[in-house]
């Protein structure tokens, strides 16, 4: 991930794999500013939609830029095509033309055309095409603890974590749990991670990103363990 002040780009692949790789880069980067998960999903499918359309029709480079505002998130990519992107019809049986309508309806209508330079590659030009997510970012520390339990059950899924289940746990709470006996409290303005009930460490919100990568890495040393039938797997790899 490459950052200037807030804003965020990255060079892709230059290949049919950047469309993959830009919806990664997409959600790893709107879940760290705080958006609901419906959002970040909003946000990652107007990327693969743009992505997709400049590696079939543009010119290479490809580069994704990620713009959080005061009134929404800007999303852009850009290459070095001269076209106008152009919609077209499609039926229920048609399995292209759906791109600029999917970026259009994702974006509230507000997409469109731009002469843009590239921030990974200096001194070159390109076009961008670019669409706002009609929502301002948040901070993490700003969560509640249910888009916040829902956030987290989310990141690690796409981290490849199985059997992430996010629960209420009473009126103000959700629970986290993963596999192995752990479960992650979402508290009103923090995270208590719990292994067998105990709480080994608290953690703020804007901590969630270091909470996802802790849990990826316990659960990746407790599994283990737990294959080979170790004793006291649960209790190995605390943040």
């Amino acid at each position: 991930m490459t950052s200037d002040n807030d804003d965020l780009f990255w060079l892709l692949s230059q290949d049919q794999s950047a469309a993959s790789q830009a919806r990664a880069l997409a959600w790893e980067a709107l879940a760290r500013l705080g958006l609901e998960v419906g959002l970040v999903d909003d946000g990652v499918a107007i990327v693969g939609e743009l992505v997709a359309n400049a590696v079939v029709h543009g010119r290479p480079p490809a580069e994704l830029q990620v713009r959080p505002g005061s009134r929404g998130v800007k999303l852009l990519v850009i290459d070095r095509g001269t076209g106008e992107p152009m919609g077209r019809s499609a039926n229920l049986r048609s399995p292209n033309g759906r791109g600029l309508l999917v970026v259009s309806a994702y974006s509230g209508a507000n997409w469109g055309t731009a002469a843009a330079a590239y921030r990974s590659i200096a001194n070159l030009d390109g076009k961008a095409v670019w669409a706002v997510l009609p929502r301002r970012p948040r901070q993490l520390d700003d969560l509640t603890p249910e888009p916040a339990a829902h956030l987290l059950q989310r990141w690690l899924a796409r981290r490849g974590l199985r059997d992430v289940v996010a629960s209420r746990s009473d009126g103000r709470s959700w629970l986290v749990s993963v596999a192995w006996g752990c479960t992650i409290s979402c508290l009103p303005g923090k995270l208590a991670w719990r292994t067998d009930g105990d709480i080994d460490r608290v953690f703020a919100y804007r901590e969630l990103p270091d909470v996802v990568d802790h849990l990826c890495q316990w659960s990746s040393v407790a599994g283990e363990q737990a294959r080979r039938g170790s004793p006291g797997s649960h209790r190995t790899g605390r943040p």
